[in-house]
């Protein structure tokens, strides 16, 4: 196999990886939106107390806005790995910058 297949063949790869990275964040920033919105009313409700919290907290609208944070850290970093991977070597600055970020 040249070089030049091979390269070719480690560009799709990083582009698959890429563009279903990017689709997974774009669905789970989605995700987190909605399910926050519905847990505000939650969020906002008047304080009485920590046992009436304890008696009130209800875990599946809890869950259903975390869940979302942890998996879209993953997907976030995969899509800037993939970005500072593919971006040509005059631009990798910029890149290294968004992949520093993101690991922040």
């Amino acid at each position: 196999m040249s070089t030049f297949a091979r390269l070719k063949e480690k560009n799709q790869s990083i582009s698959k990886i890429g563009f279903w990275s990017a689709l997974l964040t774009g669905i789970l920033n989605l995700w987190y939106f909605i399910a926050f919105i519905i847990y505000q009313p939650i969020l906002h409700a008047p304080w009485s107390g920590i046992d009436s919290y304890a008696e009130s907290f209800r875990l599946l609208p809890f869950l259903a806005w975390v869940i979302p944070c942890f998996l879209l850290t993953l997907a976030f970093l995969s899509m800037i790995i993939t970005i500072f991977i593919s971006v040509e070597e005059e631009n990798k600055i910029w890149s290294l910058f968004a992949l520093v970020f993101a690991v922040i």
